[in-house]
């Protein structure tokens, strides 16, 4: 059984950032203004008050502070999205903080080449307190400074929710497949939270027949997960195989296993 492809995406460097900066200045080249550095005391922090905020990023900062109560052990989940066309990202700064102007001195900063900026912060014993979420944009944006983003406050549980992979009812081999399956409450879409497994029968038992970690996604407030795989053999006929899902345990979630989905693989 062949091990799918790796799912991932290029991460932003802060250095990228600084030199494009840089480049820009010196060549006094037409095109969007650089935004200029926040310096001092930060933005006056807007609260959270609900799973989904709102806001636009005006000059001459272009940058927002939020704030929210995080409590000991808990799991703090945002995911942010920038109106079409724009790329905006986004860090995540401790209780007390005054200035926001160094990006590198964050707690967790999210840095990505367009797409949705997701971070990721479990509050360490004693360190509960007023946390503060913070968008901004090196570049003043090209056509609006809108944007918005979801929160995912986690305590610590004693179980997920976690279903079997959708396999189709025969497959074949050297053919590519896809299947997905669900696991609440939600996950953070950089984490491997997944495994695979494949048993077949054979010889009158089912035997262990490898393994396959799945890609994390968000999907409709929770999680969705999706696996690739694909099967060799020789001969002719049907082999009976089944699948199922395991939620591999984390700081949050215990380890826990879906039921088992049976179907055939075809030679």
């Amino acid at each position: 059984m062949a091990v799918p492809r790796g799912v991932g995406e290029m991460r932003k460097p802060v250095v990228f950032a600084f030199l494009m900066y840089l480049l820009v200045v010196a060549a006094g080249a037409a095109g969007p203004a650089v935004a200029e550095a926040a310096h001092g005391a930060m933005p006056v922090p807007v609260p959270v008050t609900g799973p989904t905020m709102y806001g636009t990023l005006v000059g001459p900062d272009y940058e927002d502070v939020w704030s929210l109560f995080v409590g000991d052990g808990q799991q703090l989940i945002v995911t942010m999205y920038s109106a079409e066309g724009e790329d905006f990202d986004l860090c995540l700064w401790a209780p007390g903080t005054t200035d926001v102007s160094s990006k590198n001195d964050a707690l967790v900063t999210s840095w990505h080449f367009g797409g949705a900026e997701s971070i990721k912060y479990v509050v360490p014993p004693g360190a509960g307190g007023t946390y503060y979420i913070n968008p901004f944009c090196i570049f003043a944006p090209e056509a609006t400074g809108s944007y918005h983003f979801t929160v995912d406050v986690q305590s610590p549980a004693s179980r997920v929710t976690i279903t079997a992979p959708s396999v189709p009812g025969t497959a074949r081999t050297y053919h590519d497949y896809t299947s997905y399956g669900i696991l609440r409450p939600l996950h953070f879409v950089e984490d491997t939270s997944v495994r695979v497994e494949f048993q077949k029968y054979s010889k009158g038992r089912w035997r262990a027949a490898g393994s396959v970690s799945a890609s994390n996604e968000d999907y409709q407030g929770y999680t969705r997960f999706g696996v690739e795989y694909s099967f060799t053999g020789w001969g002719s006929g049907k082999i009976r195989w089944r699948a199922r899902a395991v939620h591999l345990a984390d700081e949050m979630h215990p380890r826990q296993a879906s039921a088992w989905r049976s179907f055939w693989v075809k030679v």
